[in-house]
């Protein structure tokens, strides 16, 4: 099965949800251009702060440490305003990852390493079996 950059993060999405109690932390997504919408309503989302290039999941760790996670496929690539935001975060200390994955499980392996200093099995996908994965994407 083939992968869309939505399909990954919707699984990625629903994983990491089931566990932010159990594991102390937060995170969220910040809808932007993966979301299509009207000229108006898009217009409106601007002057309420919504701006292009901005990470596709933030993370907020017990402790005060936080993530930005932009994800993509294998082939997808980053667009001169994910560019630029990411450089304009780095430059203030934070760290900000791309994340490319063929699967929702190589994302949330990687997340997991990304989050947990390589501590890549820290979280058991508990809730995200294969079987699960597939149904979570209809």
């Amino acid at each position: 099965m083939t992968y869309t950059e939505s399909d990954i993060q919707k699984a990625v999405a629903a994983h990491y949800r089931v566990n932010e109690e159990k594991y102390k932390y937060a995170f969220f997504s910040v809808v932007g251009g993966s979301v299509r919408v009207s000229p108006h309503i898009g217009k409106r989302m601007k002057e309420h702060g919504v701006r292009a290039g901005v990470h596709d999941l933030i993370f907020l760790m017990d402790g005060g440490k936080s993530f930005f996670i932009e994800l993509k496929t294998k082939k997808g690539t980053l667009s001169q305003e994910q560019k630029d935001f990411h450089a304009l975060i780095k430059s203030f200390g934070f760290e900000s990852h791309t994340v490319k994955a063929e699967t929702p499980g190589d994302a949330i392996a990687t997340i997991n390493g990304i989050l947990w200093g390589g501590e890549t099995g820290h979280i058991v996908i508990e809730a995200m079996s294969p079987r699960t994965l597939k149904g979570e994407l209809k």
